[in-house]
């Protein structure tokens, strides 16, 4: 079967597909993956690793470093999780729409199935211009409306409440976008979608890429919201394909566990931003007393040994063969540092930034495997210090990081997620193409 997948965002946003699409290769489908990627990365070398075709749309979103930037310092200043998800969403998003569409119906055009980002409303107008099934992947399980779950940005005030903040978060939503979205409906000559959420989401099959053992899937979900599992690289199925730097693995054996530092895709890359960034993070090492890795010298391509208890590398670092070995990790809170921390089995002090990292850090929390979260417009190295103190020192967060690791660990995402694409195509296409054990 010939299956497109289509996504948009940072590495977070791009990665999940990328290995879905290479699950799906795996059992002999042809897999194109088209990705938009807000920074300049180069996707690329996954096709030979994964066996699948890669096509980059509009990559980066914004060519200029300087005004990419601008609009994060934007979206930092904004308090509110709801506010920084609208500028995202206006200042990212919705200027690519037009050329993702061009390349969603080109996608479609040679496609029997496509599979999008929840949000990718071009890929699902284009399914249906083509009379063909789309089926969407959601990264956060905070964005189903249930009465289990508080949507992001409004106060928990029991079960009994939640049902009408969701209203109010559907109503608030539909205000904001659903212009949008049927401005393209009634470009491609479709019926105008009367809802956002449903309009973001496929009606067939919505993959929830999170963990069954951390958030198994709510009883009030309709049939088509099913969770997969994270969408990630495994230390038991990938290791053979990756490798610890030399310099990272010598680090590691010359000392104690060290303290793993990354603000990941939200890591600044300008001149003055940059050496502030790294600031912070040296002073934190200093007075937490601790051996630390940093990630995030931009453009540099050199590791530098900053003096004996602190390791400064370039990206990319494959997390889930190093976390293993350190003691805790600092991060923003994005879905795949977050779910990457956890099947290593360490705890994490979460430093969220905008949107649903908010969400993951109080996730974590209340999984037992980090402290509150430490917002990072009022982020000292004092402040930081103390709760990674703390956290290394707690028995607690790190047995239970340890419990959660082997659940994790025992998970197998990407194989399952085929396993229910294939389980919803039947009767759809014929039943030789069905090839999963």
């Amino acid at each position: 079967m010939r299956i497109g997948i289509q996504t948009w965002g940072s590495e977070g946003d791009i990665r999940p597909f990328l290995i879905l699409g290479g699950a799906l290769s795996k059992v002999g489908h042809t897999v194109t993956v088209v990705v938009t990627d807000l920074d300049d990365r180069d996707y690329s070398s996954y096709e030979e690793r994964l066996g699948i075709q890669v096509r980059h749309v509009m990559t980066p979103v914004i060519s200029s470093p300087t005004e990419l930037e601008r609009i994060g310092e934007l979206i930092l200043r904004e308090n509110h999780p709801a506010r920084q998800g609208k500028l995202i969403i206006e200042q990212l998003f919705l200027p690519t729409v037009p050329e993702l569409y061009n390349a969603a119906l080109e996608l479609c055009s040679g496609s029997d199935l496509v599979i999008g980002h929840f949000m990718h409303y071009p890929l699902r107008i284009a399914a249906e211009v083509y009379s063909i099934p789309e089926f969407s992947v959601t990264l956060a399980h905070n964005l189903i409306p249930s009465r289990y779950i508080v949507p992001t940005g409004v106060p928990d005030l029991g079960r009994w409440a939640n049902p009408a903040w969701w209203w109010l978060v559907k109503k608030l939503l539909n205000q904001m976008f659903l212009a949008e979205v049927n401005g393209l409906r009634q470009q491609a000559g479709l019926p105008l979608a009367k809802d956002l959420v449903t309009a973001w989401q496929s009606s067939r099959l919505n993959l929830v890429a999170v963990s069954s053992s951390i958030f198994p899937r709510q009883p009030d979900w309709t049939t088509e919201h099913q969770v997969c599992g994270f969408l990630g690289f495994s230390q038991a199925r990938d290791r053979d394909k990756d490798s610890i730097p030399r310099v990272v693995e010598d680090f590691l054996a010359e000392g104690a566990p060290p303290l793993f530092m990354t603000f990941g895709s939200l890591t600044p890359k300008s001149d003055q931003a940059w050496p502030q960034t790294l600031e912070l993070f040296v002073d934190t090492v200093r007075r937490a007393g601790c051996r630390a890795i940093i990630q995030g010298w931009p453009d540099s391509g050199v590791n530098v040994l900053l003096n004996d208890r602190i390791l400064l590398c370039p990206p990319p670092l494959p997390h889930y063969l190093i976390f293993p070995h350190c003691a805790a990790v600092v991060h923003h809170g994005g879905a795949g540092t977050t779910h990457s921390t956890l099947a290593a089995g360490v705890p994490s002090i979460v430093v969220p930034h905008v949107a649903d990292q908010f969400f993951w850090g109080k996730e974590l929390k209340r999984l037992g495997v980090a402290p509150q979260p430490l917002l990072r417009k009022k982020l000292t190295a004092a402040r930081l210090a103390r709760r990674i103190q703390a956290t290394m020192d707690s028995l607690a967060m790190g047995d239970r990081a340890a419990q959660l690791g082997q659940l994790l660990r025992y998970e197998n995402g990407p194989v399952d997620s085929v396993r229910l694409i294939q389980g919803a195509m039947e009767g759809l296409v014929p039943q030789e193409n069905l090839t999963l054990n």
